[in-house]
């Protein structure tokens, strides 16, 4: 039991970084390459969204113990952050949606899609106030990371329950 949560906080330790990283990626002022940037977030997000879909209808849950779905989570909250900072400009919007259905396999739709960007709003939201009332020990960040992915994972299986 024990090293099952050593293994838990190793990788929920590593989300975190890989959260953080992805903050350090640089921006273009260029449209083209933001509408680009913002289709492939959407693409990204889609095929995370679509594993965790995978998941959820193969276990009836998202196991927040599996690396694959902890890897998808930590997707879905940095695009989810992303998505929300962005939201306003009808362009990234209209291609994060686009990028949203295509990375998807199906899973997102042109029916569910404002759906799925609603709860991606909850889920950035989520995230913002984990993060704000986290202090910097490495242990109130191990356990405010926790609470982010348990969180979004609710978020989503209640998005999921609806898409049967």
């Amino acid at each position: 039991m024990k090293k099952k949560i050593i293994v838990l906080m190793a990788a929920v330790s590593l989300l975190g970084l890989l959260s953080g990283c992805s903050a350090l990626q640089s921006s273009s002022n260029s449209s083209t390459t933001e509408s680009a940037t913002s289709s492939t977030s959407g693409s990204e997000v889609g095929a995370a969204v679509h594993t965790l879909y995978s998941s959820y209808k193969e276990a009836g849950t998202i196991s927040a113990t599996d690396l694959t779905n902890l890897a998808a989570l930590n997707t879905v909250v940095s695009g989810a952050k992303n998505y929300k900072k962005n939201a306003s400009d009808k362009s990234f919007y209209k291609s994060f949606a686009s990028g949203l259905i295509s990375g998807s396999s199906g899973t997102v739709t042109s029916g569910n899609v404002s759906s799925v960007l609603s709860s991606l709003t909850t889920i950035a939201d989520s995230a913002a106030s984990t993060a704000s009332s986290a202090s910097e020990s490495a242990t109130s960040t191990a356990s405010s990371t926790s609470s982010s992915i348990l969180s979004t994972a609710s978020t989503l299986s209640s998005l999921f329950s609806s898409f049967k």
